[in-house]
């Protein structure tokens, strides 16, 4: 087990007080924290939490580590959450064009699941009986069964 994973279970256990609360915080079995703990004191070769009947109780030296270790925890916890909310914080606005057909057979059933993942972006639909160039436009996005010009086409990441 990689120090990185037993620092978190420290750390939940501190958090929590307790090994079976820390194991139910991080969705594992109880004897999982305790080994990792366990683990954790016999490579450091030292005790960092005394068991009681109540919990435990850091000692001197787990409060030390607690103390050194929680705040880089945190950044790196905070940056995680970050780059996984990403997504809910794009915004901005996205022009489409698309047949009447290509709008309720196949954008309209998605609509909602986009906004839902994306709900600070504006979508502007617009329908065109015919195709048309994408570069005699300035939509974002063109949505046809066919297209004529295939020069026009522009892929974006």
């Amino acid at each position: 087990m990689l120090y990185s994973e037993k620092i978190q279970y420290f750390i939940e256990l501190v958090r929590q007080r307790s090994f079976s609360r820390a194991a139910k915080k991080l969705g594992v079995v109880t004897s999982t924290v305790t080994k990792a703990i366990t683990n954790l004191e016999v490579e450091l070769d030292t005790t960092l939490v005394k068991r009681l009947k109540s919990g435990v109780e850091l000692t001197e030296v787990g409060q030390d580590l607690f103390d050194s270790v929680i705040e880089s925890y945190l950044n790196i916890e905070h940056k995680f959450n970050s780059i996984k909310d990403s997504d809910a914080k794009t915004q901005g606005s996205i022009k489409i064009i698309t047949t009447a057909g290509s709008m309720v057979l196949w954008i309209v059933e998605r609509l909602k699941i986009f906004q839902e993942k994306h709900p600070n972006v504006t979508i502007h639909l617009q329908t065109i009986d015919s195709n048309i160039s994408l570069s005699k436009t300035d939509a974002d996005v063109a949505i046809l069964p066919t297209v004529e010009d295939l020069g026009s086409i522009v892929k974006k990441k």
